[in-house]
């Protein structure tokens, strides 16, 4: 950061000073002879020296100039040395988050609030790094007699990811009354708010829960302890009441065995404690049936008139049985009379298999400003990240397969250029905000960013 100062001293050394020397260095009143008491120190406010002439006293009240009276009383000449017609300041190079207060004496020597002739020239470049600050702020105070020239450059801080709102650029809150401060901006100047930060974009949405099946083999136990295996597998009920006269079968059913535990098998008909967990009702059948010792022989007599096995008189105890003996008559004319078996059952397990999980959405891209001022607006970091793909899972099981897959996860928003909001996150950083300030030549080109009052 560089600051030059500007501020002509007059009546320099010890030589003599005349009466038309102060009348050339602070003007000539026109149609008026010279007097001293127009060439006092003129400690009025509210005067604007660009617009009139003929305003007197001539001198303008500066801190240099304090010396000299400003009543026509003890004014003496050596009190012009080294009194000033105009004080400026110019700015070059880079300088970070420039404050000025009115009683500013570093640059200024306490003459803001002055009514000399201030100019003020940024030639080079005023930054905020941070969205929180202007990058160039003249605080509240009184601001008299002051001109801003701007032909280089004040940038602000662009928002951060997640929709922080860009900084500003130009804060200035004059607040005195008799004086409005000049603000002029080149054609090449730049006076630009910081963009806003875009937001992430949105989650994927989660897949549906995947229903799967997996194939299960079990063993149960026939509990029903007078009756032969059924030759009618696919009666509905095992414990149908004992006529022959009416048709009613009793028996083992071999199924429904399996089936322990639906409303068709009460706990006391079949020991069924083998069976998984979540098996598919509709999905159980028996393989084959084993006796475990016992005969009923004479259950299985038709001359009794209630077995249920007519067509079997005598034989051997077929074991075992299989169930594709059930179709047709390969099982009628089998020897099963014994209420003992054993059932090797299969069936369908249902398993839920958690649903595919969305994509984490891309985070968003930072707002234009002084930090990535040289880096194009179409790319990182500017540009969300891209949103991550959505998880699959799957069945993997013989007799079934799926798969549930998340949603991918929206892209990040982009953040906004020079003085403009992001699509979707943060606003744009104001670029001029101002009390009793009169601009000139300001545009869309070297102004980016609201202008608004305090």
């Amino acid at each position: 950061m560089a600051v030059t100062i500007t501020a002509t001293k007059y009546f320099t050394g010890t030589g003599p000073i005349k009466f038309s020397e102060i009348r050339d260095t602070f003007g000539d009143l026109p149609g008026s002879n010279v007097r001293l008491s127009d060439y006092k120190r003129n400690s009025t406010a509210d005067i604007d020296w660009n617009e009139d002439n003929t305003i007197s006293p001539r001198v303008p009240d500066a801190t240099e100039n304090a010396e000299l009276s400003d009543t026509d009383s003890d004014i003496q000449l050596q009190d012009y040395r080294n009194t000033i017609t105009q004080y400026d300041v110019e700015q070059s190079g880079n300088e970070e988050e420039r404050v000025y207060t009115d009683g500013n004496t570093t640059d200024w020597n306490n003459n803001l609030s002055k009514n000399i002739n201030k100019n003020y020239g940024v030639t080079g470049t005023i930054y905020a790094n941070e969205t929180s600050k202007y990058a160039l702020t003249f605080e509240e105070g009184n601001y008299n007699n002051l001109y801003i020239n701007v032909s280089g450059n004040i940038y602000g801080e662009g928002g951060a990811v997640g929709g922080e709102s860009g900084g500003g650029a130009l804060y200035l809150n004059n607040k005195y009354d008799g004086d409005k401060v000049r603000l002029s901006i080149t054609t090449n100047g730049k006076v630009w708010a910081g963009g806003g930060g875009g937001v992430s974009g949105n989650d994927g949405n989660d897949g549906t829960d995947l229903s799967c099946r997996e194939a299960k083999n079990w063993t149960a136990q026939n509990k029903y302890g007078q009756y032969s295996l059924c030759n009618k597998p696919d009666s509905a009920t095992l414990t149908a009441s004992v006529s022959q006269a009416t048709g009613d079968t009793v028996c083992t059913n071999p199924k429904l065995t399996c089936q322990a535990g639906s409303v068709n098998v009460s706990g006391n008909q079949a020991l069924n404690n083998n069976i998984p967990d979540r098996v598919i009702k509709s999905t159980v059948n028996w393989n084959q049936a084993t006796d475990y010792g016992g005969v009923a022989r004479d259950l299985c007599r038709g001359s009794r008139g209630y077995g249920n096995e007519t067509n079997v008189r005598s034989g051997n105890l077929h074991s075992p049985i299989k169930r594709q003996y059930a179709s047709g008559n390969t099982w009628a004319n089998v020897y099963c009379c014994t209420p003992s078996w054993n059932m090797s059952c299969s069936g369908e397990q249902s398993n839920t298999v958690a649903k595919g999980t969305g994509g984490n959405a891309g985070n968003g891209g930072v707002g234009k400003g002084f930090t990535n001022r040289n880096t194009s607006i179409h790319s990182a970091p500017h540009v969300g990240n891209a949103g991550n793909a959505g998880n699959t899972n799957s069945c993997n099981w013989a007799n079934m397969r799926g798969s549930s897959v998340g949603n991918a996860g929206n892209d990040g928003n982009r953040g906004g250029d020079w003085g403009q909001a992001a699509a979707s996150g943060g606003s744009a950083g104001i670029a001029i905000r101002k009390n009793k300030v009169i601009i000139n030549n300001a545009n869309p080109n070297n102004v980016k960013g609201s202008i608004n009052n305090i």
